[in-house]
């Protein structure tokens, strides 16, 4: 379907796009989850194998790559597994492949969706580590969203300029990015992926089921073992509080324990530590056992976090290190401190300020509560589903003669 009909329903291709990071893979499955909240038919396409073809998943229907595509991806995982293994740039090749893989099987599958429902259409919402947005922009007609989220793949987009004004729009990985591209004649929004989801079941105890002690004040640092996170400052402000105790889960658990090696005296409060990747239950007993929620990040680390918005689903306050978009989140909406990043001294004096905030009841601060009530609304996987919809809408206007589309969620 080739008309120019707005974009009434949406297919998600999702291909390895958080996963190489450590997350858990329900990125995707929540900006579904968004544009079923809005009334939006929406189906899923994914190219791992723990998903059945057809499987029903909070109202919407989760297909798998067919032999082809799925074929094209792994040969695209293959090439990029040697190129990391020789710290080598990711080839060319691979971004290629991947490209084709996801035009093939979202071709098919939107193809099938608007002839299941006439008279509507359907955009596509691209979320892929190792695509060439660019590749996509010379051959396709249906709108599509991709999202980018390293600058490798930011490169890859900039090789050779956009001579027709094709229906694709970028979501760059941070603001800085948007000036580079536009030499590359792409359209870019800035729109959030990760939002915020339903606050989990409350537990019973969850603090006595992770072995917290009752009477602290709790802490989680919670995330994945790669280069921007640095657990350093958290280790030394946290060994000697009398008033925390921290929690640390997942892969982080890795440079955690080695930065505690070298603490020269023993833990106040011991920290309870779950390495390894985690399952949603883990996930969701942390941060009801959390009073607050630590985001320790390197000095040049400039992006968002998904572990701020679990927080935010949990009505959970964040410490958070400066220059990261993060911070940018946590001070504007008032949901909690930043301190310095990289400097010990400065979290443990934002510790103290959080420790008025929060009552030996592990009450929160009612003002800071509405809040975090305001903002998890704000950040919401319906807000963002909504904000998807209009870019995908405004791309399917040939009227809409639109070069870089900033309204969106990300600040």
């Amino acid at each position: 379907m080739t008309s120019r009909a707005p974009v009434t329903q949406v297919l998600i291709v999702e291909d390895l796009a958080h996963r190489p990071l450590g997350h858990l893979p329900n990125r995707f499955a929540e900006l579904a989850d968004g544009f079923r909240d809005l009334g939006v038919p929406v189906e899923v396409v994914t190219s791992r194998g723990w998903a059945r073809s057809g499987q029903q998943s909070q109202n919407w229907t989760l297909h798998t790559y067919r032999r082809f595509p799925l074929a094209l991806a792994r040969a695209a995982f293959l090439l990029e597994v040697r190129a990391y293994r020789r710290s080598a740039p990711q080839p060319r090749t691979a971004a290629a492949l991947r490209t084709a893989a996801a035009l093939l099987v979202a071709s098919r599958q939107a193809s099938r969706m608007d002839r299941a429902s006439p008279g509507n259409r359907t955009g596509i919402v691209l979320l892929n580590l190792g695509s060439s947005p660019g590749l996509l922009a010379h051959v396709v007609r249906r709108p599509w969203l991709v999202h980018v989220f390293d600058r490798r793949d930011a490169a890859a987009t900039r090789r050779g300029r956009i001579r027709a004004r094709r229906p694709v729009c970028v979501v760059p990985p941070s603001e800085t990015w948007l000036d580079d591209d536009r030499q590359g004649g792409l359209r870019t929004a800035l729109v959030r992926l990760a939002g915020t989801r339903h606050p989990p079941t409350p537990v019973a105890d969850a603090r006595a089921e992770l072995g917290v002690s009752p009477g602290r004040r709790v802490a989680l640092l919670f995330g994945s073992d790669h280069r921007y996170h640095d657990p350093g400052p958290v280790v030394d402000a946290f060994a000697g509080s009398h008033d925390w105790q921290l929690v640390v889960m997942g892969t982080v658990c890795t440079p955690f324990l080695q930065r505690c090696d070298g603490l020269p005296t023993a833990w106040t409060n011991p920290p309870v530590v779950v390495p390894g990747n985690v399952d949603a239950h883990q996930r969701d007993l942390s941060y009801l056992a959390a009073d607050v929620v630590v985001l320790s990040f390197t000095p040049d680390y400039r992006l968002n976090s998904g572990t701020l918005m679990d927080a935010l689903s949990c009505g959970r306050p964040v410490i958070v290190s400066d220059q990261s978009l993060a911070s940018e989140v946590v001070a504007r909406h008032r949901i909690g401190e930043v301190f310095v990043a990289g400097d010990h001294v400065s979290l443990t004096a934002v510790l103290e300020r959080m420790s008025r905030l929060i009552d030996a009841d592990h009450q929160v601060d009612p003002a800071l509560t509405a809040r975090l009530t305001a903002a998890r609304e704000h950040f919401s996987n319906r807000s963002i589903a909504e904000v998807h919809l209009e870019v995908l809408r405004r791309l399917s206007d040939p009227h809409d003669e639109f070069a870089d589309f900033h309204l969106g969620l990300r600040p």
